[in-house]
Formats: structure tokens, C-alpha cells, sequence
């Protein structure tokens, strides 16, 4: 256990970080591994978000225009964890609108991220990811996947997830996605993508099963 305990921390990086609730929940997620989350980068655009986010964790986010991060800034880190903006993907928008998903320019700054993902010599071995539902359906989820793809990842495991699950009085059901990089020699997900073109298992869940908390069918 002392072992476990002498473990460096897990380096992540927070986009669109808000107040603070990535780190919240990727600290409480590995609590009992013995390990800890570094946050070594946040960014948010909200000034108030910052200064909630400082507030509570003693660390001011960063205010840089995520477009204009560069791979020297990413490089070499554990894990992303991200929010991206919700707005071109909600279930409000009209589906006739030629400017929503992947032309709706407040989806540039994710885009650039899964630009320069594929773009680094040392990518993260995992990502986090939460947006709204419909987020599933959107090009935008195509054209991350298809980074994570070529950066070496395994297929994500996706959920519709809201915290009612989890004890919490409040129905707000979001969308969910996990994905860990493959390490071994000569990436078998990078080479031929076996593991994105088999059948995706369904999740365990060790609550009761809700609507809200089906996996996303690919």
C-alpha cells in the first residue's frame, strides 16, 4: 500500500473547466487507487468561473483562447478532461440552421483541440468528456472520434447519464464519454481499428438501470 501510495499523480488538463467540477469528480473517482489528480491546466473563458474555480481549488484558470493553444502545450500530459461548448449541439436548435454542430463558430475551439490531439508525439492516455444529449448525433462527435482513432485510442464507452443516478434531487441528463489510449507495441487501435469496429459491449451500472443511463449505441 505505502507502494501505491508513493504514486506521482495523474496530470490532467481541464478545458472549459466552469467551476471546478472535472477536477471534483476525477479526484473522487480515483480516491480509493491510492492516487491523485494534478490539475496542470485549466482554461475557461468566464471571468466569474475563474473565480469561483480559484476559490475553491487555489488555482486560476488560464483565459487563453483554447484555438490558440499550440501541441508544445499539451504535450506529455495524463488526461484530458473537457466540457465543450453545449450550444451548437442542444436539442433547441433548428435543425434546418446551416450555422449549428461542427459551423456554429462556438464550436471552433473543440474542433482545434481535436486537431492537434491526433497532431502529438506524447497524447494523453485518457479523455473525459460531457455535453448535452444530441451531442451523439452531431459531426462534431464524428470528427473527435475520428482523432481519437488516429491518435491511438480505443473506442469510447458513451452514456446518457443524469444525477438522479447517483442520489442527487436534480434531473439534468447530459451526455458522457470515456477513452483510454492504447499503450502496447505497434498500437493495435491505431493500425487497423479492430476495437472500433467490433460490437460495443453495454456498461455496468451498479445502480438501478434508468432510461437516462442506456450506453450510447454508436
Amino acid at each position: 500500500m505505502a507502494a501505491l501510495a508513493a504514486r506521482p499523480p495523474l496530470r490532467a488538463a481541464e478545458f472549459y473547466s466552469g467551476v471546478g467540477g472535472w477536477c471534483y469528480g476525477a479526484k473522487r473517482a480515483v480516491a480509493d487507487l491510492d492516487v491523485d489528480v494534478e490539475i496542470a491546466f485549466a482554461v475557461d473563458a468566464s471571468t466569474t468561473c475563474n473565480d469561483v474555480y480559484a476559490y475553491n481549488l487555489n488555482q486560476r484558470p488560464s483565459q487563453r483562447q483554447i484555438e490558440r493553444l499550440a501541441k508544445d502545450d499539451l504535450e506529455g500530459l495524463d488526461g484530458w478532461l473537457l466540457s465543450p461548448p453545449c450550444q451548437p449541439h442542444t436539442r433547441q436548435r433548428d435543425p434546418g440552421d446551416d450555422h449549428t454542430d461542427d459551423r456554429d463558430p462556438r464550436a471552433a475551439s473543440f474542433l482545434h483541440l481535436a486537431e492537434t490531439l491526433e497532431g502529438l508525439e506524447r497524447p494523453p492516455r485518457f479523455v473525459c468528456l460531457e455535453n448535452v444529449v444530441g451531442f451523439e448525433a452531431s459531426r462534431c462527435r464524428e470528427r473527435w472520434h475520428a482523432a481519437l482513432r488516429r491518435a491511438g485510442f480505443a473506442r469510447p464507452k458513451c452514456w446518457h447519464l443524469t444525477p438522479t443516478l447517483v442520489g442527487v434531487p436534480h434531473e439534468r441528463p447530459r451526455y458522457f464519454e470515456c477513452a483510454v489510449r492504447r499503450d502496447n507495441e505497434h498500437d493495435a487501435a491505431r493500425r487497423d481499428g479492430r476495437d472500433w469496429d467490433a460490437p460495443q459491449p453495454a456498461a455496468a451500472w451498479p445502480r438501478p438501470v434508468s432510461v437516462m443511463q442506456r450506453p450510447v449505441a454508436e
